[in-house]
């Protein structure tokens, strides 16, 4: 009996491939939202961290507080970009993963088609197998008997 050959395995390849690609693609855009959170995390602690540093050393000169306030303005709006860029990551995070989920379900249809079809085969094999064997029993107890 012939080999199971099952005719859609190039195209299991190919969502096997596509389902490595999604999932990189998937991890890079996540690791983009952490490392923009964590940015965004750090500016405000850094801001936060000038509030104590400025009630403890009690600066009093006008210019100085003028410039705190400045540079803390701009910490605060850089870690709000940071926060928005963030958020703006999370809609291709969402059409990644609906991405990924459907070339996971096609991976698991192919999968399990083939593992039918290889089913399907292996009975015909044994119902062969077994033909084979009834007939050669058959023909040689013919032989013993003639």
């Amino acid at each position: 009996m012939r080999r199971f050959r099952f005719g859609l395995d190039p195209y299991l390849g190919l969502l096997r491939q596509q389902q490595s690609a999604a999932e990189s693609t998937l991890m890079e855009l996540r690791d983009r939202e952490a490392t923009l959170r964590s940015s965004s995390d750090r500016l405000v602690a850094k801001r936060d961290e000038s509030f104590a540093v400025e009630t403890s050393q009690r600066l009093a000169a006008g210019e100085d507080l003028a410039a705190l306030d400045r540079w803390r303005s701009r910490l605060s709006d850089q870690a709000v970009q940071c926060r928005q860029e963030a958020e703006e990551v999370l809609k291709p995070i969402a059409e990644a993963q609906r991405s990924l989920s459907v070339i996971q379900r096609r991976v698991k249809l192919v999968e399990r088609l083939r593992e039918s079809q290889l089913t399907a085969h292996q009975k015909r094999v044994d119902r062969q197998v077994d033909t084979e064997a009834a007939e050669l029993f058959l023909s040689q107890h013919r032989r013993d008997f003639a």
